[in-house]
């Protein structure tokens, strides 16, 4: 299974850095924060770090950020209820849209509209196909 995601990291990373200027390895980074919480920072340092070999930016710059988008994804994780799709939806558009502004240095309305897209369509696969292993009293809003 590891050895898939991390071909799949791979075909994203490359698929981002050549075709689409759209982050869909931060998209990926988030997911796996989501689902796999006690291995979440060794992928997204590791992503970060092959994005950055790709993309010709500042060596660690992706990790940094990829590491302190998993550091808010913990803390928002352990604060809402997790069956809720509409307060993932919101923080991966605010994660989404800071980096596009950020690295790509642009975002169009169109752009939201498929990072709304991408991330509700994610949350729903990832909800339905990997349950919680264990589930937490949470609060709910």
């Amino acid at each position: 299974m590891r050895l898939l995601l991390f071909f799949l990291f791979l075909f994203i990373i490359i698929l981002e850095s050549t075709l689409f200027p759209v982050p869909l390895t931060l998209l990926c980074v988030i997911t796996v924060s989501i689902l796999w919480e006690e291995e979440a920072e060794i992928w997204a340092f590791a992503a970060g770090l092959i994005l950055d070999l790709f993309i010709p930016r500042l060596l660690g710059i992706d990790s940094i950020f990829f590491l302190t988008v998993v550091f808010l994804s913990r803390r928002y994780h352990n604060k809402i209820h997790s069956e809720q799709f509409i307060f993932y939806t919101i923080f991966f558009l605010l994660i989404l849209a800071v980096y596009s502004l950020i690295f790509y240095k642009n975002l169009s309305p169109v752009q939201l509209v498929v990072f709304i897209a991408l991330s509700a369509g994610l949350l729903f696969f990832t909800k339905q196909f990997f349950p919680a292993k264990s589930p937490k009293k949470r609060l709910s809003i």
